[in-house]
């Protein structure tokens, strides 16, 4: 019986898995069709392959120009988390200040509140810097200014296994407390870090609504990838060329070569991911 047991759930399991894969499935066959295939539904085999929707030479400038934006906006928001997350996790679970409790509680409530609340003043605070003027200040530099509740939640319950001994040794021989944290804290959170850095990247690669909220009036060579291929997925460029690019044949093809940068990452990474959440969760 309990054999038996075990081949049903693995079955479900599978036929689970199988329907959950199959919109990626139809996404990559329909990014092979011609543009006449794409709607005929009950087929799922193109009757010849189509290369040419993953290139187009119309189009490949502007979408160069949006991925480097993109890494840009990536890279200063993992520096930033990363700088910022573990300079308040490590203040919250090792240093000793007035009214840290209530400080650490505002910064978990913070959690409760929908980030979309908080794009009108966000909205008004950047007007009156001139940031949404074709800059890509809104997007990064909040990173810079605490890293984020949950990430900083994270590092706090991996710091909180580190000896406080070990600290104390390393201040009573005049390390201070930057020291503590460069020297001794960050090269034990490896796993964490990397928890850390893979989720603001998946996070900064998938933003399409701040994108929309601070750049959209800042000019097409400051969009960020998805902001960008939305705008010409619905026809905003008057040129034929880019309009023509866009069918759906070609908004699959574009659908599948957003998915595989987040893949490749999580397949690489996924071992040290695991590891970072177990580990944090054993010590929370």
């Amino acid at each position: 019986m309990r054999k038996k047991a075990s081949v049903s759930w693995y079955i479900a399991a599978v036929v689970l898995v199988l329907i959950f894969l199959l919109p990626f499935f139809v996404m990559i066959i329909k990014s092979f069709m011609s543009e006449e295939e794409v709607f005929d539904f009950p087929k799922l085999w193109p009757s010849s392959i189509v290369i040419a929707n993953y290139y187009n030479k119309a189009i490949m400038p502007y979408i160069l120009t949006w991925f480097m934006n993109t890494m840009i906006v990536a890279g200063l928001s993992i520096v930033g988390t990363l700088l910022s997350a573990f300079l308040c996790a490590y203040g919250f679970s090792k240093v000793h200040f007035k009214f840290k409790t209530i400080i650490f509680a505002a910064t978990m409530a913070s959690t409760m509140l929908p980030s979309i609340t908080m794009r009108i003043p966000l909205y008004m605070i950047y007007a009156d810097w001139g940031w949404l003027n074709g800059t890509l200040k809104p997007l990064f530099v909040p990173a810079f200014l605490g890293g984020g509740a949950m990430n900083i939640l994270l590092i706090m319950q991996f710091i909180k296994g580190i000896p406080n001994s070990v600290l104390e040794s390393a201040r009573i021989d005049g390390a201070n407390e930057l020291r503590c944290l460069f020297r001794i804290v960050l090269p034990n959170c490896l796993p964490i870090a990397l928890l850390v850095c893979v989720n603001t990247f998946l996070g900064v690669w998938n933003d399409y609504s701040s994108a929309l909220t601070f750049l959209r009036n800042s000019g097409e060579e400051k969009w960020t990838l998805a902001l960008g291929l939305f705008e010409l997925s619905r026809g905003r460029y008057d040129d034929e060329q880019t309009q023509t690019f866009f069918r759906e044949n070609q908004q699959m093809a574009i659908g599948v070569l957003m998915c595989i940068p987040s893949m490749l990452i999580f397949g690489i990474f996924q071992k040290s991911l695991i590891e970072g959440v177990a580990i944090s969760g054993v010590k929370a």
